[in-house]
């Protein structure tokens, strides 16, 4: 029997045989978008078109199935279960959630650290689904503490080796070049640190059919202390790899906002579907809806005037113009180019990280011919100024969030900034949480526009200085 008709047999099976409690997960699962992939490195696992529908992927189906029998779990049953499984990881928006996690803490996406996203979703899923199944697939030991995706995640990587590569092109490589590396999702039961170890049962293939190596056959140190373990029989590659690579590598920190609200529309629409049609749907699943987070966008207000300033455009009005009949008055714009802009961030502040990296973001978009220089400061500059080419900012960049700053230092600012460059620096952007206690006397840059991007308060300080708030706008 070809895997196709397999799924269908095992789909006649549920609808008749699942259980009252299950015809919630029995119809969201026949709404689904189906493939088939003989390379897809799962029995099965859920994931999206390219405009964001829920789907599930058919692997090797066939093995976890006689893993289960063998076990004395009837096939139907074995089936539903890992449905019950895959549709877990749809409710809790598992791929989306980790590539946040993975950007917001600037983890890359490497296949080991996927593997542990991958193995921490499994715990969760693995708490809605019947034990003697998982246990009998060598699945991923249930989460027995009702943390959050993210507050498992937190403790493993605080414990783990130092894999938290700031700054950098996150990302990198995709589902074509795994080299065997992508193994089961492992055991991580480490007493030791430095010493526990994931051993990957899984002999997926690749995404893309590339993964010929021992698929889970190596270790990969780590410092947890063994509060996530399991084997990797049920689901050791079933999220969306490549889904989270993009958007953890997307420069622009408000692509993965828009994505997960049209992901949280598209499963919302389909979950209110279901429920017209059955008339309910389960506690548990409710629960998991209600903790979803409104999505949240980063804006910066008045950003036109930082367009303007970065581009030195000067606004001219003439009194003939091709397009414009008399007495109409077409204003003209003129730029000019070869300006450097000084980025001053505050790294005694309280921003966030995805709020520094939406501002450098900003700043990069607006003005993509300019040299961009960083300065750190806090009461003191901390060293030179240095320049960035990628989007991103830079790799030392540390906020410590100790409270107050003082901008007084700045007065020496020429000394920290290359000769070369002091005459050519035309716009100065400082990032702040606007708490900042003193600012020079006098403007060290008087050729230089200066602006100020805060996230929370406007501060009393120089005229000199135009400010602009960072602010977070929560979608309809």
């Amino acid at each position: 029997m070809d895997r196709k008709h397999l799924v269908e047999e095992m789909k006649k099976k549920i609808l008749f045989r699942c259980k009252d409690e299950e015809q919630f997960y029995l119809y969201l699962y026949l709404s689904l978008i189906e493939e088939y992939d003989d390379n897809f490195p799962a029995p099965a696992g859920v994931s999206f078109t390219e405009t964001y529908l829920p789907k599930i992927t058919y692997g090797n189906i066939e093995e976890l199935l006689e893993k289960a029998e063998a076990k004395g779990i009837e096939r139907s049953r074995a089936f539903m279960e890992l449905i019950k499984h895959e549709l877990m990881h749809l409710i809790n928006l598992h791929p989306i959630r980790a590539a946040s996690y993975l950007k917001r803490r600037r983890i890359i996406p490497t296949d080991d650290v996927l593997n542990v996203m991958n193995m921490i979703a499994d715990s969760i899923c693995n708490r809605y689904i019947d034990k003697k199944f998982v246990d009998s697939v060598g699945g991923v030991e249930p989460d027995a503490t009702n943390r959050t995706f993210e507050e498992i995640a937190d403790e493993f990587f605080a414990n783990a080796e130092k894999i938290v590569l700031s700054g950098g092109d996150s990302g990198q490589g995709n589902d074509t070049d795994t080299n065997g590396n992508s193994g089961g999702v492992g055991q991580e039961n480490g007493g030791n640190k430095n010493n526990s170890k994931k051993k990957g049962r899984g002999n997926g293939k690749g995404r893309k059919g590339k993964n010929n190596g021992n698929n889970g056959g190596g270790n990969s140190q780590g410092q947890n202390n063994g509060n996530v373990s399991g084997g990797g029989g049920l689901s050791p590659n079933d999220m969306d790899r490549k889904l989270i690579r993009e958007l953890v590598s997307n420069p622009d920190p408000n692509a993965i906002r828009e994505i997960e609200k049209q992901i949280q529309d598209s499963v919302r629409n389909l979950i209110e579907k279901v429920e017209k049609a059955i008339g309910n749907i389960p506690g548990e699943i409710k629960e998991i809806i209600s903790k979803w987070r409104k999505c949240e966008f980063f804006k910066i207000e008045d950003e036109n005037v930082l367009f303007t300033a970065f581009q030195n455009i000067e606004r001219m009005f003439v009194d003939v113009s091709p397009i414009a009949r008399y007495p109409a008055v077409l204003p003209v714009y003129r730029p000019y180019s070869g300006s450097t802009i000084l980025i001053i961030v505050d790294t005694s502040g309280s921003m966030s990280s995805e709020e520094l990296e939406y501002g450098f973001y900003v700043i990069k978009r607006l003005s993509q011919k300019n040299k961009i220089l960083v300065l750190q400061v806090d009461t003191e500059i901390k060293g030179r100024a240095i320049e960035i080419e990628r989007w991103r900012f830079p790799d030392k960049l540390e906020v410590k969030g100790r409270g107050g700053t003082d901008f007084s230092c700045l007065s020496d600012l020429k000394n920290y900034i290359p000769a070369t460059e002091r005459e050519n620096i035309k716009s100065v952007v400082i990032f702040t949480d606007g708490h900042v206690v003193a600012f020079p006397n006098t403007n060290p840059l008087p050729s230089a526009a200066w602006f100020g991007i805060t996230t929370d308060a406007i501060p009393s300080g120089p005229k000199w200085i135009g400010w602009h708030r960072l602010v977070k706008v929560e979608s309809d």
